[in-house]
């Protein structure tokens, strides 16, 4: 049995080593172990070969096998010294790799458990956001599991801003019980102002508050020059698509929004999107602006474009918490707000609030 073999086989049963240490005698040095775990060598991987099937089935394998040592690796050096200076980073780093690399979450929740309960120091608050962030993910941040974790979280470490992060994750799965969405969003904006998940916060409170309320937009298209106003476009429906020509599952939809553009706008429909390219530069090859008249031109997408300029900085996406993309709203007749959910839903929801019968599928069609 080869070493490589043997340090998959522990990785997977990590606890069970936690807790009970190997035997002196096969104890080695910290310096032998990290040693070792230094010389591993990720493989690089061949871009060229990215269709091939069997090549990338094998650069995963190997790769694999180097990450679960290093995960062994990292668990025999905390078998030896778990005060050790280097620790405190390593665990983490074993703990994703199990959780990746194994997708063994229960082992995860063990060992970092164990370590935030009978430990103090660093490691264990590492332990404790670990465990928290994967207990959450585990079972979709449902609150009688996941709140318990997050409060041991913040008593250990009150001035750690990483509690932002997973309250806006668990808000994410709020969306059926928009009190407690708001809530948890409201407990970041109070406690952690300063982190970098807060800045999406209040947008995400408009777009619960804003649902129903009237929709105000005003721009110059970045493709005609002309002024877009969402006041000249009452009695319209509106989609507004939040985007960027660098994202690729955004620049995937838009042959389905062109055929859904195509086939309503003549019966009271309007597309508006909302750029988040880079902003403009005066190396071409990373204007943002450019790109975005470019793609436009290229792939005959004719509505209306709001180039924002500032990338995921930009004001308006920012202020409607726009933090991934694709995203889309849609505005109905009277000017107001209908959904800030619509990506998926286009099909049913414009004929919806246009007042039609929904058109029936091509038997033929491209879906």
């Amino acid at each position: 049995m080869n070493r490589i073999t043997v340090t998959l086989m522990s990785a997977a049963v990590g606890v069970a080593a936690i807790v009970a240490p190997a035997a002196a005698q096969d104890v080695r040095t910290a310096e032998v172990i990290l040693a070792e775990m230094n010389a591993l060598q990720t493989p690089e991987h061949d871009r060229s070969k990215r269709g091939d099937e069997d090549y990338q089935k094998g650069y995963m394998q190997e790769r694999n096998a180097v990450e679960t040592t290093r995960a062994a690796l990292i668990l025999e050096l905390y078998q030896v010294n778990p005060y050790h200076e280097q620790i405190e980073t390593l665990m983490p780093e074993r703990w994703k790799i199990l959780a990746r690399t194994l997708g063994d979450t229960d082992a995860v929740l063990a060992e970092t458990e164990r370590i935030m309960n009978t430990g103090d120091g660093p490691l264990a608050v590492e332990a404790c956001y670990t465990y928290a962030q994967t207990i959450g993910r585990k079972t979709e941040y449902a609150e009688y599991e996941f709140m318990p974790a997050l409060e041991h979280f913040v008593k250990m470490a009150p001035e750690d801003d990483r509690a932002a992060s997973l309250l806006m994750a668990a808000a994410r799965f709020c969306e059926d019980d928009t009190e407690r969405e708001v809530m948890l969003y409201r407990r970041v904006l109070a406690n952690y102002p300063d982190a970098r998940a807060a800045r999406y916060t209040k947008g995400k409170i408009r777009q619960i508050e804003g649902l129903n309320q009237p929709f105000q937009l005003e721009f110059n298209d970045a493709i005609s020059g002309e002024t877009v106003s969402m006041r000249n476009l009452r009695g319209k429906v509106v989609v507004i698509d939040f985007w960027a020509t660098w994202c690729r599952p955004c620049t995937d939809e838009i042959p389905h929004m062109k055929k859904l553009y195509a086939q309503y706008r003549d019966q009271g429909v309007e597309f508006i999107g909302v750029s988040l390219d880079k902003p403009e530069n005066e190396d071409e090859t990373k204007d943002g602006l450019k790109k975005l008249r470019a793609y436009c031109d290229e792939n005959d997408v004719n509505w209306p474009q709001y180039y924002q300029g500032n990338f995921w900085d930009s004001e308006f996406s920012t202020a409607w918490g726009i933090n991934s993309i694709p995203a889309i709203f849609i505005i109905d007749r009277k000017g107001s707000l209908h959904s800030v959910n619509a990506r998926g839903q286009l099909d049913d929801m414009i004929p919806e609030l246009l007042g039609i019968e929904k058109p029936a599928k091509d038997k033929g069609g491209d879906g």
